[in-house]
């Protein structure tokens, strides 16, 4: 009888448990998603009010110009390339965990900005590219701009010299992938 009640007390205790930790990965998600959350309304919050201190834009640099006027800017540098527009891409993480594009190309030379969406409803991704699919060196967003859906980041960073390279979803590694080409 001794051995009937330790059992008893053996599979209650692991029942106990396992409600435990499914209790524990609901706080989690909780914490989560309440934190994305706020992140955003502290977002809207600045958008409503003006501009974060971090986003505002430096006053231009070079000598003053006449009263009234902003500074003037410097000419570039003889033999420099004139500075041409900056190049902006943009992709989207959709439901079923892909993303609508599995192939980005950009044009050599300079910064180039990538939009990324994300409009799988409550789930995390986010947009980085690497110099191949082993993921071992990041080119720029590795593990970072992870946003839970609806949401945007900007991802801007300078290209790399011409060649076929590897982007994905951090979050999503083996089944959200595809590759960048710079021209």
């Amino acid at each position: 009888m001794d051995k009937d009640l330790a059992a008893k007390n053996m599979r209650l205790g692991a029942l106990f448990f396992v409600v435990a930790l499914i209790m524990f990965g609901l706080s989690f998600a909780f914490a989560v998603v309440f934190l994305k959350g706020n992140e955003a309304e502290g977002q809207e919050a600045v958008a409503r009010t003006g501009t974060a201190v971090a986003e505002q834009t430096p006053a231009p640099e070079g000598p003053p110009g006449p009263e009234g006027a902003p500074p003037a800017q410097e000419p570039p540098p003889a033999g420099a390339p004139p500075a041409g527009p900056a190049q902006v891409l943009e992709i989207k993480a959709v439901p079923t965990f892909k993303f609508d594009q599995g192939e980005l190309t950009a044009k050599a030379d300079g910064q180039i900005t990538v939009k990324f969406t994300n409009e799988d409803p409550g789930v995390p991704h986010n947009w980085a590219v690497y110099t191949d699919d082993s993921a071992g060196e990041a080119i720029s967003g590795a593990n970072e701009g992870i946003c839970t859906g609806p949401c945007s980041e900007e991802i801007t960073f300078d290209l790399p010299a011409p060649g076929q390279y590897y982007f994905r979803c951090d979050v999503h590694p083996t089944q959200m992938e595809g590759t960048f080409i710079v021209e």
